[in-house]
């Protein structure tokens, strides 16, 4: 949670669910649109995937980053 993320242009999580939706705002707020956030297995809540892929026996997740609006 104290990584800075900005940098990042995609991100693979492979964490608990409750964790998923504690990093979500952090992910939303840092993270330049179009950033690519991967997650095996879990997903993050009412935040829905733009895809679902299943790989062997793993679901996978993936979310884009939107372009932020002005206030």
């Amino acid at each position: 949670f104290e990584t800075d993320v900005r940098p990042a242009t995609v991100v693979m999580l492979y964490l608990w669910p409750e964790v998923n939706l504690r990093l979500r705002p952090k992910l939303l707020a840092e993270l330049p649109p179009g950033t690519r956030v991967v997650s095996h297995a879990h997903d993050m809540g009412d935040w829905t995937p733009q895809r679902t892929a299943v790989v062997g026996d793993a679901r996978v997740l993936l979310w884009i980053i939107p372009e932020r609006t002005a206030p």
